[in-house]
């Protein structure tokens, strides 16, 4: 399968190479009966099937000659299980035979079915993996073409079980992929293929990328559908569960950065009850696809019972059902050392998957008891509401005296009090904590604000947001309500200056801008606007706090509206051009035919198409200039976009990339002008000096 360097083997050596695979090959035999589909695959007939001499023939019984069909093994491409309400367990045996033929088999025995499809598997893997893929019980197997970021395609055999794709390197030795780790797992077109026929697809995280196609079309299809079940769905245990890099089921973290960020300044968090139909309502969501979940909807008190719930519904607890009586035990010594002792003793046998997920909790509500002043939840608090849910789950039948609720309280007191002791925060874990505190100032300065200013000088439905005034590099607020306007705003805002700052009172050549990323994004906001669905939307990017996300106001002048518009006026009212383009769940460009026409944006993967890949009304769009930084963009001319409705948690947003700035002005001018019926330069009707021309 590989070219191995070197001098190239003689033809003897190369005899008693086929000579020794084909012993091999000779020793894979099996044979039973099985239920196999008909030419049309519209029931099943019993058949004894026999694997022998590199092959699987079937006969119409044990006691003929006459062999009613065979498959040799170089013409089996992938052996795959079959989820179906049919009666039997099912596989398929997919091949190269007529027009690409598909062999349906079932056995009335799930593990007569496995055992066959782990023969079969075995039958057709090369021959220096056989035996590893004999030991493998296996949901797919068969040959594919790989390919990383930083290799070429190459052909390969692949093996997937529970969730780990096994598959066979370059030293011809198993090496897998550990799924629960996977951040996205995306179809793409037959362009980035190996093959031109078909779609292949990528599989990330956050230290890998792999793109995958297998040698037929139907069969990369049937692959991808089950390694996205493996990347998205949520098991009954902490083992079996989307991961974080740091071995941290997703639900876990997702959950805990939310209230970090949103919750740790509620009072009784953790105390108080979430809605509870609601908070099935979003666990069923995380088990259904836990990376496309967003929080932003969902009060702090839901979300910290959705943590508190995902844990007691476990099959098995934190803290293992078969340690629970020697922590129990261990609690009980009245020596605080002995007891830190025992404590680290059980820690370190711990499985690595529930030592790291008690290791987020216990720093997390250490960080939720420093705010306890303002909370009211201190350590004690906490830990009468987390240890039922770490010591033990529903399914626990535990005689539950007020003595072992006392010792199992201690115990999470004993974690709490004594953390540095037994967790030791890394510098990963380090710069999250200060990013968390940055969006937690970012986030929260609207409620101090809110709290802070003159009484009776705001409405209770009215609060200040920061604003810069770029080129004098000055922060002012500006008075932002439900209702107000952004022309009502920057009125309140030249009141409040002329008392304060005289030599800033006019800020009318100014015009209102949203700055995303360090001003990496920026979005015009015109007079009409409601300012407070810009600021109230900044809530919906918390997927984004660990990347430093600074979200704000700005005042700037009109040279960018004024190059905007004098290129709306020389233009036609529809646009079509090849440009990059990075969708919302990849950092990645490729080549697109975008059009615009009737007020719709549309996405085409070749010109010729007649049928649009995406598309949108662009009053459904929220339009940036510029990109986000972890986007690996080609040009630094970007627009980039945001649809109403669409949940981020990938990459931020849509993304076009353009040669130069002038087609980025002028694609951008024309989605802006759709927009705002009023003008590109409708600031100079409110401040007639505000126009720079």
């Amino acid at each position: 399968m590989y070219r191995q360097d070197g001098d190239g083997p003689t033809a003897q050596s190369l005899e008693e190479n086929v000579q020794d695979e084909n012993r091999l090959r000779e020793d894979v035999r099996f044979q039973g009966f099985l239920n196999k589909t008909g030419p049309l695959g519209k029931s099943f007939e019993r058949r004894w099937c026999v694997i022998e001499h590199g092959a699987l023939t079937y006969y119409v019984n044990e006691k003929t000659c006459i062999i009613k069909g065979s498959v040799d093994r170089k013409d089996m491409v992938m052996i795959s299980s079959v989820e179906t309400d049919r009666i039997g367990y099912q596989f398929e045996l997919s091949t190269t035979l007529r027009d690409n033929r598909t062999y349906t088999f079932s056995s009335d025995i799930k593990d007569d079915a496995a055992e066959w499809m782990g023969t079969i598997a075995k039958l057709m893997a090369p021959v220096a993996v056989m035996e590893h893929v004999g030991m493998i019980d296996i949901r797919f197997a068969g040959y594919a073409y790989m390919k990383g970021l930083a290799n070429e395609w190459h052909q390969t055999f692949l093996v997937f079980c529970w969730r780990v794709l096994n598959f066979m390197n370059k030293d011809l030795k198993f090496d897998y992929l550990d799924l629960r780790k996977a951040s996205s797992i995306r179809m793409q077109d037959a362009s980035n293929g190996y093959q031109n026929r078909g779609p292949c697809f990528v599989i990330s995280s956050t230290k890998w990328t792999v793109y995958l196609q297998a040698s037929l079309p139907r069969d990369t299809e049937k692959m991808y559908h089950f390694l996205l079940e493996a990347i998205t769905g949520s098991g009954s245990t902490l083992n079996d569960q989307v991961l974080t890099a740091n071995n941290v089921p997703v639900i876990v973290d997702r959950c805990i950065t939310h209230i970090e960020v949103h919750g740790l300044r509620e009072t009784g968090i953790y105390r108080t009850a979430g809605q509870s139909s609601r908070v099935q309502a979003l666990l069923d969501e995380f088990r259904k696809d836990v990376l496309s979940v967003s929080l932003s909807e969902y009060p702090v008190a839901e979300v910290a019972d959705t943590l508190k719930r995902f844990l007691r519904e476990l099959d098995d607890s934190v803290f293992e059902r078969i340690n629970y009586p020697a922590w129990i035990s261990a609690a009980g010594c009245t020596e605080l050392s002995n007891r830190l002792s025992s404590y680290e003793y059980y820690l370190k046998k711990m499985p690595s998957v529930h030592f790291s997920t008690l290791k987020r909790i216990i720093l997390h509500l250490h960080q939720v008891a420093e705010h306890c002043a303002v909370n009211k939840m201190p350590i004690a608090n906490l830990a009468s509401c987390f240890a039922p849910s770490l010591m033990r789950t529903s399914k626990d039948k535990v005689h539950l005296t007020g003595d072992i609720y006392s010792q199992e309280i201690k115990i999470i007191i004993d974690l709490l009090e004594n953390k540095d002791f037994f967790f030791h925060a890394d510098e990963e874990e380090r710069i999250r904590a200060c990013n968390i505190e940055k969006a937690q100032i970012e986030i929260m300065k609207m409620e101090e604000q809110r709290r802070s200013v003159h009484p009776g000088k705001l409405d209770i439905q009215s609060w200040l947001v920061p604003c810069q005034i770029l080129d004098k590099d000055v922060s002012v607020n500006v008075e932002v309500t439900d209702t107000r306007t952004a022309a009502e705003a920057m009125e309140k805002l030249n009141e409040a200056l002329s008392r304060s700052q005289p030599q800033l009172a006019r800020v009318g050549k100014y015009v209102l801008f949203e700055s995303l990323f360090n001003g990496n994004l920026i979005r015009p906001i015109f007079p009409n606007d409601i300012v407070a669905n810009t600021t109230k939307r900044w809530m919906e990017f918390d997927a984004f706090v660990d990347e430093d996300i600074t979200m704000s106001l700005s005042l700037r002048d009109m040279k960018l509206l004024d190059a905007l518009d004098t290129s709306y006026q020389h233009q036609s009212h529809s646009l079509q051009a090849e440009l990059q383009y990075s969708d919302s769940k990849s950092k990645k460009f490729k080549s697109k035919t975008v059009r615009f026409k009737q007020c719709q944006l549309a996405i085409y993967n070749r010109a010729r198409d007649s049928e649009a890949a995406y598309s949108w009304k662009v009053e459904d769009l929220s339009l940036y200039l510029g990109a986000w930084p972890k986007r690996n963009s080609p040009s630094r001319h970007c627009l980039t976009f945001l649809v109403n409705g669409e949940k981020y948690t990938k990459a931020f947003g849509h993304c076009l990339g353009f040669s130069t700035e002038d087609d980025l002005h002028q694609w951008a001018a024309m989605l802006f002008a759709v927009q705002n019926p009023d003008g590109l330069l409708s600031w100079a009707n409110v401040f007639p000096h505000a126009a720079a021309r």
